[in-house]
């Protein structure tokens, strides 16, 4: 920090791109902040105050934009402004002579329309749907701008996914968005997904809820935009949880919860639209959130969630005529000042379902207070994927039908394929019976159409595996495949079947690849058949098919990027032994899954190799590997520290152990308050 006595003055400016350059603009835009603090100190700019007990707001900054609040009067700071970028905006309580006279004064129009500001409307009028709808244009002017007829299945899930589900990310971070305009984006999207056109109306095959559901559910990882608004917002007010001295936390509480915390808020009185998102975020959030237990003293016992089991997460109590005390803390089920749990005391309150997960919770030895965890992920902070993944799972659960026989593996072997990304959609529509044959026109449209080469009925069955002219394409592949002897079922179970045959013939995934092509083959041909009215050879089509996958094994090698991702690569470590004066501890923990409970031992070991002491220690009720590595650890500090060791070191084979402690930062949150103690001692 370098102090100036004396003022100075600048000679010359720096150039653009400077690196110098943002950090003297924080400089500025701090001492401007300063002096606004300092002028509603003195009572030079009154500032304007949302409730009489909430804090008085003064003045925004955001990037190089200043937003400054004060009483509506003629008198000016003689400050110079720029006319050209610069609007006025009244309240209500002003009169319309005040305002035109401060209108003309500073020569600048009062805006009292939709306005937009850093990307979202300056107001919300009664017609949301109207507020929001710069949103669809833009959407619009997005997909009419695409050659559609140059773009490939996948090259259409791309485009979709990175550019038109970003648009409304940014306001649907702040707002709630109207259900009608959200199906308006929807129908949107799935209108060039189909490929239509104008006053075009094509079938859509497959329901637009199919399409959201994840990949590995049977969909397509599309995101509906109601359940990743609600998302959104439950992001924004998990930030106001965890931020709660942060200025929008204090306006809020001020204006809407002040008598109670964030998670009881409730609509209120002539709430905003901003906070009636929130509200709608709310809803979501309070849906994962849980209490985690370390102290157990601001968690009562019967009343907030933290039996990690599903919404509400309170504990079932074992006698359904008990009269359930508020003022019970979770901190009353532990031995008396202690962190053990009462096994006992915990049996006769809840069901034995809840008291495996109850007792198996790891204590904190020292008084680390709880704290608000996220169910659904591993360390327990929100992410708008989880949240949206419990939107749909909650929502949609009832409208999706999975495929029978079919296991999230299978369709992550399926999308996990090395085969280009519109072979692997076209696969998808097949198993979710989306391809336009014969039986489902008739379905749809009512029009009988039969099979263009033997005349029988054509399903998606026989289009692949049935008809004659198929048949012969499969004997006369290199796979050589006998399909007339495949039992007559569908198709998702024909794949499977084959899936596995070709697996166990060939470990390298070519025949995998080869089939995959020669599916989208017969489909092509299948069409020149019916459009062109050209009958192809079957050799010819496996000829195609042949060529196409070979080329694409050529020119498609993947690039060795290391072992795959959460699997480490192995390293071998030889046995280093500490210096003179230092003792090592190797510690490693065990587990009884049928018993339910877990070990742990550490050794300590000298310069010299000798084994000068061991120790184990026994954990009921808790199994969890993780956990019980952190407990060993834990442990073994204990055992050095009571053995009066100062200079040790403490060797395990626990990786994620090393990333909590250099990160400080538990990637598990059920271990939070032992890593906590782990960083104490």
């Amino acid at each position: 920090m370098v102090r100036f006595k004396d003022s100075f003055h600048p000679t010359r400016g720096i150039r653009q791109g400077d690196p110098l350059s943002p950090l003297l603009f924080v400089l500025c835009a701090q001492g401007f902040s300063h002096m606004i603090e300092q002028a509603v100190l003195y009572k030079q700019i009154s500032g304007i105050q949302l409730t009489k007990q909430g804090p008085v707001l003064s003045h925004l900054l955001f990037a190089d934009d200043s937003i400054i609040f004060s009483k509506a009067d003629v008198h000016t700071s003689g400050q110079q402004i720029n006319f050209g970028k610069s609007a006025l905006f009244f309240s209500a309580n002003v009169t319309i002579e005040r305002r035109n006279q401060i209108s003309q004064l500073f020569n600048i129009q009062h805006q009292n329309s939709h306005h937009m500001y850093l990307g979202t409307p300056t107001f919300i009028g009664a017609s949301k749907t109207q507020t929001f709808n710069h949103i669809v244009h833009k959407i619009q002017h997005k997909l009419h701008g695409w050659k559609e007829k140059y773009l490939s299945i996948g090259g259409k899930e791309v485009l979709i996914k990175a550019i038109i589900t970003a648009i409304p990310i940014y306001t649907m971070m702040c707002f709630k968005l109207p259900k009608s305009l959200c199906a308006k984006i929807n129908q949107l999207v799935a209108v060039y997904w189909w490929g239509q056109q104008g006053d075009e109306h094509k079938i859509h095959w497959i329901a637009w809820s199919a399409f959201c559901q994840g990949k590995w559910q049977g969909g397509l990882g599309f995101k509906d935009l109601n359940y990743c608004n609600q998302s959104l917002l439950a992001k924004q007010v998990w930030r106001l949880v965890q931020s709660q001295q942060s200025l929008l936390f204090q306006v809020l509480k001020a204006r809407y919860f002040p008598k109670t915390d964030i998670l009881h808020a409730t609509i209120g009185k002539a709430p905003s639209w901003g906070w009636r998102s929130m509200i709608h975020g709310l809803r979501l959030l309070q849906q994962g959130l849980l209490w985690q237990i370390n102290s157990g003293k601001q968690v009562q016992c019967f009343t907030d969630p933290w039996v990690p089991t599903t919404y509400p997460f309170l504990p079932q109590l074992r006698n359904s005529n008990f009269i359930i005390d508020n003022s019970v803390k979770v901190s009353d089920l532990f031995y008396h000042q202690t962190s053990i749990w009462d096994v006992r005391k915990v049996y006769t309150l809840v069901q034995q379902q809840d008291v495996d997960l109850i007792v198996s919770m790891p204590l904190s030895l020292f008084q680390v207070p709880d704290r608000l965890i996220w169910k659904y992920t591993a360390n327990g902070e929100f992410t708008v994927k989880s949240g949206y993944h419990l939107a749909l799972q909650t929502t949609c659960s009832s409208q999706h039908f999975p495929i029978p026989h079919f296991t999230a593996a299978h369709w992550k072997f399926l999308w996990n394929l090395n085969v280009p990304n519109k072979i692997k959609i076209f696969i998808w529509r097949a198993i979710k019976k989306g391809l336009p044959c014969g039986t489902a026109m008739q379905h749809r449209l009512q029009i009988d159409c039969v099979c263009s080469y033997c005349g029988h009925e054509e399903t998606v069955e026989h289009i692949f595996f049935q008809c004659p002219q198929t048949i012969q394409v499969w004997y006369l592949s290199p796979l050589s495949l006998r399909v007339a002897d495949l039992p007559q079922v569908q198709f998702s179970q024909i794949w499977l079947t084959i899936v596995h045959q070709l697996q166990q013939l060939d470990a390298s995934g070519q025949s995998m690849q080869l089939f995959c092509f020669l599916l989208w083959q017969i489909w092509k041909s299948r069409n020149q058949a019916i459009f062109e009215h050209l009958q192809i050879h079957p050799l010819e089509t496996t000829i195609q098919a042949g060529q196409v996958c070979q080329e694409f094994i050529t020119y498609h090698i993947p690039l060795y990027t290391g072992p795959p991702k959460g699997i480490p690569a192995l390293i071998h470590h030889r046995f280093q032994l500490p210096l003179p004066g230092t003792l090592k501890l190797n510690y490693d923990a065990a587990l009884n899954i049928k018993f339910k409970f877990g070990t742990m031992g550490v050794v300590a070991i000298d310069h010299l190799g000798v084994i000068r002491d061991k120790f184990s220690a026994f954990f009921r009720h808790i199994w969890d590997p993780e956990t019980l590595e952190f407990l060993a650890l834990r442990q073994a500090m204990l055992w050095a520290i009571s053995n009066d060791w100062k200079q040790v070191i403490f060797e395990g084979d626990a990786l994620q152990i090393s990333q909590t402690l250099n990160l400080q930062s538990s990637c598990k949150s059920d271990v939070w308050g032992v890593c906590l103690d782990i960083l104490h001692l």
